[in-house]
């Protein structure tokens, strides 16, 4: 399945408990840190922007990203968007390099999360023009891989708006840090 060529910004939540020490989350609800508190205010300035539509996952990092740095606006919270499943591996310290297509010992598998992060977000997609999707890094690297058939990329960075814009007359994207318009 491949990502919708559609326009939109994506942003992993800010910084939250898991990620400051270096565990891993998945499914495990992790709040922010009062670091990420900080990153998701100070990501209103630049996502002050009248999107079509703002969505999350269900996860509290990703509702509370939303609602410090969007707090005045709507959002809708869909759980299909939640990281993925880490079984056995939740709450355990993060890999220096993780076999992304192994399915963790009661997980989730590689190809059932990517599935499901890219059918609800082609869904999100085809309904509105310039939505910003507020997710996790395993989010990221699905749509990493949608578009280079690889889901080993760089981590990508919490609270850093990025977007995707698909290049006219081609299967290229540019993937760019978004910054306001």
């Amino acid at each position: 399945m491949k990502l919708e060529r559609k326009a939109f910004v994506f942003i992993r939540h800010a910084e939250c408990v898991h990620n400051a020490t270096g565990l891993i989350a998945g499914w495990t609800d992790s709040p922010l840190s009062s670091a990420g508190i900080r990153e998701a205010k100070n990501l209103a300035n630049q996502i002050d922007y009248p999107w079509s539509m703002v969505f999350t996952s269900t996860l509290q990092r990703t509702v509370q990203t939303a609602e410090y740095a969007l707090p005045n606006r709507s959002f809708i919270s869909l759980k299909d968007l939640s990281e993925r499943n880490w079984g056995d591996l939740e709450e355990t310290a993060i890999p220096q390099s993780a076999k992304y297509e192994e399915t963790p010992e009661n997980g989730e598998s590689w190809i059932d999360f990517q599935q499901r992060i890219l059918l609800s977000t082609n869904h999100i997609l085809n309904q509105y023009t310039f939505p910003l999707i507020i997710g996790h890094s395993g989010t990221y690297r699905t749509y990493y891989n949608s578009i280079f058939g690889t889901p080993y990329c760089k981590r990508v960075q919490n609270a850093k708006p990025i977007q995707f814009i698909p290049i006219a007359g081609s299967n290229e994207w540019e993937i760019s840090p978004f910054e306001g318009f």
